[in-house]
């Protein structure tokens, strides 16, 4: 039985981005190992044939993590002999890709979710760009999760076009069209909406998201605050983090204003998609954006940032609009050109589908990371 680890930093990577795939290898009969921090907590998502193996990996700068945690996974290499090393996260593939070379591992596959570098200043700029080169010129190949993104490498001489292998049209999982469900949108919408004291003509801004800097909250909330009224809302799904990086005034307004609603992480997202009339997310980084496709399926139109692997999402123009990576005048234009014209979103929204179906459904999406698996080894 061919023999495949996985490896990233926290477990809910694994659950949102490899759950699926894990479980198509194990029906083609692959020993799947899975390797993170606090992996039981996985035990009740994934096959019980599965391994689990608990490191203390930890997110976020961890120095004296890292020659320990590079030491673990060189044991565990060269005791486990497997087929395939797969990794992502920037810690896990960081320590995965030093660890595999130790142990001449074959296959080292780094799944490159996104760029942790681009948002940081000098000096941590300059050291998790080093980071992420080591991390590219260690591994046997490189599978970024967008075409912009994998563009992007090349030219900075990250990796050859050789060494790079982009599934697909992009995304790590792409979007189950069957749990994103037209058929029951209106049914969501209108629950989530009564629940909420939402009539039907109440315009909903949505946005999914861990509550941070970063994912461009601040400019949200920004160019929210002139629009919102008892007609437009917006509506923040996702739970706080760091919320310091985010400004205390806006913060406050935000929790006190009654057109801002605030739901946390929920395991149900496309029935919030559904109540939305537009999606924004106006993020500083991501490696693809797999919220944007999400909300497509639903027939929501789009309105994101112009950067890496976000841009890959929509068709602009088509099924959404792209606006300038922190740049709040651009982000209330287009906010206030979007929301006061219904028919242009009914075109975006049901062009968004198309575009979904066509390129990142997550069954095609699967099939395409079976074989290549499959032909490896």
């Amino acid at each position: 039985m061919k023999k495949i680890c996985f490896i990233t930093t926290i477990p809910i990577t694994v659950k949102a981005f490899l759950q699926k795939q894990i479980s198509l290898l194990q029906e083609e009969e692959f020993d799947i190992t899975v390797i993170c921090a606090n992996a039981e907590e996985l035990s009740n998502v994934l096959d019980s044939k599965v391994t689990f193996i608990s490191l203390p990996f930890k997110r976020g700068a961890d120095l004296p993590g890292i020659l320990p945690n590079i030491y673990r996974l060189y044991r565990i290499f060269k005791r486990e002999q497997f087929d395939i090393i797969n990794y992502l996260t920037p810690n896990a593939s960081f320590y995965s890709c030093i660890a595999g070379r130790l142990a001449k591992g074959k296959n080292l596959i780094y799944s490159q979710c996104g760029l942790r570098y681009i948002a940081l200043s000098k000096p941590a700029y300059s050291i998790f760009r080093f980071i992420e080169k080591v991390t590219c010129r260690l591994s046997d190949e490189v599978q970024p999760v967008s075409a912009s993104m994998m563009k992007f490498c090349i030219q900075e001489h990250f990796y050859s076009p050789k060494k790079a292998n982009l599934i697909g049209h992009g995304s790590s999982c792409g979007v189950d069209l069957n749990r994103f469900n037209l058929e029951k949108k209106e049914q969501w919408r209108n629950e989530l909406r009564q629940e909420n004291s939402l009539t039907e003509d109440v315009f909903v801004i949505g946005f999914v998201g861990r509550i941070t800097a970063d994912k461009g909250v601040n400019e949200l909330l920004e160019a929210c605050k002139p629009i919102v009224s008892k007609e437009k809302i917006l509506w923040l799904v996702g739970p706080f983090d760091d919320v310091s990086t985010i400004n205390p005034d806006l913060l406050s307004w935000a929790k006190a204003c009654p057109y801002v609603i605030h739901t946390p992480f929920v395991n149900d997202i496309e029935r919030y998609y559904a109540a939305f009339d537009l999606f924004v997310l106006p993020s500083y980084r991501e490696g693809f954006g797999n919220v944007s496709i999400e909300a497509q399926a639903m027939k929501v139109p789009c309105l994101v940032t112009d950067i890496l692997g976000l841009k890959d999402t929509i068709l602009p123009g088509t099924t959404g609009e792209l606006v300038k990576v922190k740049d709040i005048e651009d982000l209330k234009r287009l906010l206030n050109e979007m929301t006061n014209n219904k028919g242009r979103l009914k075109k975006y929204g049901d062009e968004g589908r198309h575009f979904v179906e066509r390129y990142f459904s997550e069954t095609d999406l699967m099939k395409q990371f079976i074989e290549d698996k499959k032909r490896k080894i």
